[in-house]
Parts: structure tokens; sequence; C-alpha cells
């Protein structure tokens, strides 16, 4: 747990957790969800290292409550919302949470025209 703790200090990035109007401030990573973890996400294949489907898989410290219903990850000016998630343990001790998250796109008025 030490050594995940210490990737997310040195790599992750800072996050907001929001769900139901409260917010939580947290580190993570974030990256695009490729086929070879299907053990998180299991869809259509993909050839191997290659991505698709817009999903991402976000990894931070065990400590983190990520409620279930709607909860939405603020990444700076990205927004992705929680799909999924569950906690990852080895030998009884929780070692960090997972999740898979969707992009959320807001479409802007003029692109109905």
């Amino acid at each position: 747990m030490k050594s995940v703790n210490k990737l997310l200090v040195r790599y992750g990035s800072r996050v907001e957790l929001v769900h139901n109007g409260i917010t939580e401030k947290t580190k993570a990573i974030i990256e695009p969800l490729y086929y070879n973890r299907n053990s998180f996400y299991n869809t259509s294949r993909f050839p191997a290292g290659e991505c698709g489907d817009g999903r991402y898989m976000m990894i931070c410290s065990p400590s983190v409550e990520l409620p279930s219903g709607h909860c939405a990850v603020k990444d700076g000016e990205d927004v992705y919302l929680v799909r999924s998630h569950g906690r990852f343990k080895a030998a009884d001790k929780e070692m960090y949470v997972w999740a898979v998250l969707t992009a959320c796109t807001v479409t802007a008025e003029d692109d109905y025209d």
C-alpha cells in the first residue's frame, strides 16, 4: 500500500470526486482503459494495447470512499462519470481503489442547429 501511495503522490493528478453536492479532493491516476485489463471491463475485443469506447481507468488511495450511484470525477477541465468501481486487496490489505470511468461531454447549444 505504501508503494501505491508513493506513486499517487508523485505521479497522480489532483481530482475532485463529486457526489450529491459533496466534493472530496484526492490524487489519482487516470488512463485509457486497455483491452488487456478485461478483468475491469469486458466488452468487444480490441487488439492488445489498443483502447476503445472512450473508457478510462482511475486508480486512487484505498482511503477514498467511492459511493454507489451517480458520482463524477473532475480532473482539471475533464469530467468523467464512474461506471463501476471496487477495491483491490492483497493478503487482506486494501491496496487501492479502482474505477471505470466514461468521459462526460457537454453538448453546446450550437451543436443542435
